[in-house]
């Protein structure tokens, strides 16, 4: 019968040299990971091998299968949560990043990374080829849509991917068909913001009217004062303002410090530029780049004379077309849906460098509602949820 083994404990000796290696290993490690952990890098390959200050980007995304690259190469190395990625090691300077997602519009933006610093930003990606349900006004006992066609040759709706089956006819015979109850709520939310947008007209009329009468001192009128009370155009969400002054949409930061978005906001030295000229610049990196909207303006840092100077609005992008209807996408306030001359977009409101803007659903003349979570188009074909994202295979 073997004997077992005997494990005899370390000496006293050997247990203290033990412990006193660990603990000088600790402390050589431990500067070393909050030099590593603030940003700091050393590359003994470079040709003048230094230590430098670095920073990241997080950026979050809500699309599938997405790809990020930063200045055309493929990031394989960084850290992916659940739907946002962390870039870090980045050097001081300005980065292009591409966020892509299989049969997506690509979402790219130019970002000024400084040290210490992690840079947020959130990305979309709607599809190339629009995705939508349709509404019919009837449906089969089976409840199939039925959508009334143009022609017989006429196929509704060929120029978006359809999610659910319909039938498209010529005839107007609906005595063996039934009411689509959804349809009648969605016709009512229609109805309902016309005579909203009818009102609002009436009101931009007066004030337009009260202004040629009186000049400046119009703004005191009492038909101003009922407009701003009243007025159908300003929407607020997550302390966000959306609203619109002449031809052009603009979303205001109404909240305070950390609370307004990081777009709204820049980091710069407390000698470079006055906050002033911040509220009505897009940030650029030298006074040679004009970025979309304002004027450019240089930013210089120093280190330990970083701040956080903010603007307080943003001018949404409507590619030189008439604004015909504005809204913030569900749940997002850091998207606004405009419909502009040529269809639905998603434009973003971050604009740094430049904002983003994805054809949600082409065409002309249409009418666009939300409820709930849900985007619903009307046009001469007939009435679509339009959907945003690629659902997972």
């Amino acid at each position: 019968m073997p004997l077992e083994p005997q494990v005899k404990p370390l000496s006293l000796l050997r247990r203290r040299l033990f412990f006193v290696l660990l603990l000088l290993a600790f402390c050589l490690a431990l500067p070393a990971a909050i030099f590593y952990a603030v940003g700091y890098r050393y590359n003994p390959f470079a040709e003048r091998p230094a230590i430098t200050a670095t920073g990241g980007i997080y950026v979050i995304s809500a699309a599938r299968d997405t790809s990020v690259y930063i200045n055309e190469e493929l990031i394989t190395d960084a850290r992916t949560f659940r739907n946002a990625t962390y870039i870090q090691g980045l050097e001081t300077g300005v980065h292009r990043l591409h966020v892509q997602s299989p049969g997506a519009h690509t979402w790219v933006k130019e970002l000024l990374i400084t040290p210490h610093i992690v840079t947020e930003v959130q990305s979309f990606n709607v599809p190339l080829i629009p995705r939508v349900r349709v509404v019919g006004a009837f449906s089969t006992l089976a409840g199939v849509p039925v959508v009334l066609a143009a022609s017989s040759t006429t196929v509704p709706f060929a120029f978006a991917s359809t999610t659910n089956t319909f039938i498209a006819t010529t005839s107007r015979a609906t005595t063996t068909l039934i009411v689509n109850s959804e349809y009648a709520q969605v016709a009512t939310l229609f109805t309902e913001k016309a005579s909203t947008t009818a009102r609002r007209k009436q009101l931009e009329n007066a004030i337009a009217a009260d202004r040629k009468r009186l000049g400046d001192r119009a703004t005191t009128s009492a038909t101003t004062t009922a407009f701003l009370r009243t007025a159908t155009t300003t929407v607020i969400m997550d302390d966000l303002m959306l609203y619109q002054q002449g031809e052009d949409v603009y979303v205001r930061a109404l909240g305070t410090g950390r609370s307004v978005p990081a777009y709204f906001c820049a980091v710069a030295t407390s000698t470079a530029t006055p906050s002033s000229e911040i509220g009505t610049s897009s940030l650029v990196v030298s006074s040679t780049t004009r970025a979309s909207t304002g004027t450019p303006f240089t930013i210089e840092f120093s280190p330990g004379e970083l701040e956080r100077r903010c603007r307080t609005d943003i001018r949404i992008d409507r590619k030189w077309q008439t604004v015909h209807d504005f809204m913030f996408m569900p749940g997002e306030s850091h998207l606004v849906l405009l419909r502009l001359d040529d269809g639905l977009h998603v434009v973003e409101v971050d604009d740094r460098s430049w904002q983003n803007t994805q054809l949600l659903y082409p065409g002309e003349n249409l009418a666009v509602v939300t409820d709930g979570g849900r985007i619903y188009a009307s046009s001469t074909e007939g009435v679509v949820e339009v959907f945003t994202e690629i659902p997972n295979p």
